[in-house]
């Protein structure tokens, strides 16, 4: 007779040794259990694990049978277009490790690009503090440091710094941002900092290092990827 697993588990009374005498199942019988016990087991992992309940195929209660699954490797062979696998939890996975993000590559994942604005109203005397000072609420890294002005210099040249928590981030001086009639008043990129990264709660602020004449209202835009809170 066809045994199955785990619908017909053959349950067995207790026997006391020296007392009861119980008779041995014929081999065939015995076969049939661990066939069962075995196709129960990978039909169970096929159907609980794997996307073929569609195939018109009986699940009967192996369905319903396994709790969790222990496993080294979990391979999906199924096409695009059907899942590998359907969860109802919206609860964090810790360690889940995944390549694409709702059909995005990790590389075409990027932070929010935000901007520090920092304006030097009129053509100010070289000094410190010509800009308002902003408090940046969150930590990011610096991609690209940028100006222009309403009215482009008329000789000279302006030499910037921008300072980071009172301290300047272009350490090297000869990189630091500058302003001349040939730069007009349309925007210049200017050379990247040497300090690029900044927490939540730094201050920035423009400092005036040198002065020519006529400029008027320059605007600095630090541009950086946010990376946190």
């Amino acid at each position: 007779m066809p045994a199955f697993y785990p619908s017909g588990v053959k349950t067995f009374t207790t026997k006391q040794d020296g007392v009861d005498y119980p008779q041995a199942s014929h081999i065939n019988e015995l076969q049939d259990e661990v066939t069962a016990i075995e196709r129960g087991l990978l039909e169970g992992l096929e159907h609980d694990l794997f996307p073929k309940v569609n195939t018109g195929k009986s699940l009967g209660t192996s369905a319903k049978a396994w709790d969790r699954v222990y496993a080294n490797v979990f391979v999906s062979s199924v096409a695009t277009g059907t899942p590998p696998m359907n969860v109802s939890s919206t609860t964090l996975v810790t360690s889940f490790n995944a390549d694409f993000v709702d059909g995005r590559h990790a590389t075409q994942l990027s932070t929010q690009r935000r901007t520090i604005t920092l304006v030097v109203p009129g053509d100010p005397a070289a000094g410190s503090l010509v800009s308002a000072r902003i408090i940046v609420p969150v930590r990011g890294t610096i991609t690209a440091v940028r100006s222009t002005c309403r009215v482009a210099p008329t000789s000279g040249t302006y030499t910037y710094d921008v300072m980071r928590n009172g301290t300047t981030i272009y350490t090297t001086a000869a990189n630091r941002p500058t302003r001349t009639s040939a730069d007009g008043t349309g925007p210049k990129t200017h050379a990247m900092p040497d300090v690029t990264t900044f927490a939540a709660g730094d201050v920035f602020d423009i400092t005036l290092v040198s002065a020519g004449s006529g400029i008027r209202d320059a605007a600095f835009f630090i541009e950086f990827d946010e990376t946190g809170q």
